[in-house]
C-alpha cells in the first residue's frame, strides 16, 4: 500500500480535486501480503483508461478483505467504461497491462486464484482478485525482506 499511496500522491498533484481514491481495508488484511506491483498497475489503468480523459475526473475504490484462505482485492472506478477503454485501446496500440497482470498472476498461483475484470455495476471499470492468503511477519527474516511480494 505504500507503493500505492507513494504513486497516488503524484497523480494527485496531475489531477488535483478531479481524482478521489477511496480504501477500504479490512483490518485483518493489513499484513497480507500480496505480489509487488500488482496492485499500482491496476490503479494506474483506471486513471489512464477511465478516470484520466474525462474532463469531471472520477473516483477509484480499492478494497481490501479476507477470509481464513483467501485475499480478496476489488479495484472499481466510475471512468469511461469497457467500450470506451476498448475503442482507446485499439486505437493507441495498447492493452497489455490486463494482460500482463494476468499471465503473471497465473505464473505465480496457477488454478489457485482469481483474476476477473469488465464493466463495474454502475459503469466504469472493475477489476476483481483473490489470491491465497499469507501474512506478513512482524519481524521479516532476511530472507522473507528478499521475497517479491510486499506486505498491503
Amino acid at each position: 500500500m505504500s507503493l500505492l499511496h507513494h504513486y497516488l500522491d503524484i497523480q494527485r498533484v496531475r489531477f488535483g480535486d478531479k481524482l478521489k481514491v477511496n480504501f477500504n481495508i479490512q483490518d485483518s488484511a493489513t499484513r497480507a501480503l500480496v505480489p509487488s506491483l500488482i496492485l499500482q498497475p491496476l490503479v494506474e489503468n483506471a486513471i489512464r483508461h477511465g478516470i484520466g480523459p474525462r474532463i469531471s475526473g472520477g473516483v477509484i475504490d480499492v478494497t481490501v478483505a479476507n477470509d481464513d484462505r483467501t485475499l480478496s482485492i476489488d479495484i472499481v472506478d466510475d471512468g469511461l467504461g469497457v467500450a470506451a477503454r476498448r475503442s482507446r485501446e485499439r486505437s493507441r496500440g495498447t492493452g497489455l497491462g490486463l494482460a500482463n497482470t494476468a499471465t503473471r498472476l497465473n505464473h505465480l498461483y496457477g488454478s489457485r486464484h482469481v483474476f476477473e475484470t469488465g464493466p463495474a455495476l454502475e459503469g466504469g471499470f472493475a477489476v476483481h482478485l483473490t489470491i491465497p492468503l499469507r501474512y506478513a511477519r512482524l519481524t521479516p527474516t532476511a530472507a522473507e525482506l528478499d521475497q517479491i511480494e510486499v506486505a498491503i
